[in-house]
């Protein structure tokens, strides 16, 4: 996933607010609500995330996140 070890990847803070709602099994409905934005923005975070982390699913972002200490 990584270049090198210089590449840091770090969830902004509303990433981190959504992924950590994923872990709990809420959707990407009650996570726009809880958030207050929505269902698109719950997604683009998503996303963005796994672009960075190049990972294939939204699964394998958190799995990223969670053994990166980052969640």
């Amino acid at each position: 996933m990584y270049k090198t070890v210089t590449d840091i990847i770090v969830l902004t803070s509303q990433q981190e607010a959504v992924f950590r709602r994923l872990i709990q099994g809420k959707s990407q409905d009650e996570i726009a609500h809880d958030l207050g934005i929505s269902r698109r923005m719950v997604n683009r975070h998503i996303e963005s995330y796994r672009r960075k982390t190049k990972t294939k699913s939204t699964i394998a972002a958190v799995a990223f996140a969670i053994k990166q200490g980052l969640i």
